[in-house]
């Protein structure tokens, strides 16, 4: 494949229990990225708890200020320095998928899917996002659900220091806050934009390395 893979092969599954339960990396700066591609295969078991993805107390989310996390580098947290603004985040407003990063200066970029994900059911989901043609790209299953162009030229803040983590998000000392509750496996961080091909191709296939 091209670029690295961070791929979580639990064997089976994490089951998260939507209040404690997470995963954490760290700070882990090899998981910094001004392009990537998120992805899991997921089941929603209950609402679980929001959290917000910007330092001023909103993720710009069509209708909601807050979102479930699945997988992330960051969280609200502040808007200075540019080191604990957020890398990256996907996750669920509602049953929807949803994904957001922050820039270096502060400002947020997000989008919300069109399909609500059914609960108790493994889905596969995706977000993509590619900084010099600054379009996102949502999957479910994957198919092409959602995609928004912001511009050009729009570079995540992948100098953030905020912890990486699964099943929820974490600020700059680990702390977390919001998280997913049901199973999660097969979490993939990719430093390149997966194509439509690729992640159809692909989502289906356990990774062994």
């Amino acid at each position: 494949s091209t670029g690295f893979n961070q791929s979580i092969v639990y064997g089976s599954n994490l089951d998260f229990n939507g209040s404690t339960d997470y995963v954490t990396f760290g700070a882990a700066p090899g998981l910094a990225v001004t392009n990537f591609t998120l992805e899991a295969w997921i089941m929603i078991e209950g609402a679980g708890v929001t959290t917000t993805t910007s330092g001023t107390g909103g993720g710009g989310f069509v209708g909601a200020t807050s979102a479930v996390p699945i997988v992330s580098k960051g969280r609200g947290e502040g808007e200075s320095p540019a080191n604990i603004n957020m890398n990256y985040f996907m996750g669920l407003v509602g049953n929807k998928l949803a994904a957001d990063f922050e820039e270096g200066s502060g400002p947020n970029h997000s989008v919300i899917g069109n399909t609500t994900i059914p609960s108790n059911t493994w889905t596969h989901v995706a977000a993509s996002y590619e900084s010099v043609t600054a379009v996102w790209n949502l999957y479910i299953n994957g198919v092409l659900d959602q995609t928004l162009d912001i511009g050009s030229n729009i570079i995540p803040a992948n100098t953030s220091i905020q912890h990486a983590g699964v099943g929820s998000a974490l600020n700059s000392t680990g702390i977390a806050a919001g998280f997913f509750e049901g199973k999660i496996d097969e979490v993939r961080i990719w430093n390149v934009e997966r194509t439509s091909t690729e992640i159809l191709a692909n989502y289906g296939s356990e990774l062994s390395s």
